[in-house]
């Protein structure tokens, strides 16, 4: 974890709250951006060659990414929200006696 740049941001937001009127503030902020740099372009550019030497055997599995799990289930729980207050039927008939009037004036 420590060669994929996880620790550059943390450096970063801690240099970022120091107090504006201390000397050594500048400094800090940049060596924390000198950092981040290094542990993202150099580091995160190197992990893929450095797993491959290494050998480290990768997990084949084909799963379902995360965002698209969660999403699937924040838009069901919308849709039997909207079911609780509205009720099925309800609005379904609402949404049709629209079409209908939208039909007439065409």
């Amino acid at each position: 974890m420590a060669y994929g740049g996880l620790r550059g941001a943390v450096g970063f937001s801690l240099a970022v709250v120091l107090k504006h009127d201390v000397w050594y503030r500048d400094l800090f902020v940049t060596t924390a951006l000198v950092m981040v740099f290094f542990t993202v372009f150099l580091q995160g550019g190197t992990i893929g060659f450095l797993v491959k030497l290494l050998k480290i055997e990768l997990d084949d599995k084909e799963e379902t990414p995360i965002c698209l799990d969660i999403q699937e289930k924040v838009m069901e729980d919308v849709t039997e929200g909207i079911i609780a207050v509205c009720g099925k039927n309800k609005a379904q008939g609402a949404f049709m006696k629209q079409i209908k009037v939208l039909d007439k004036k065409t």
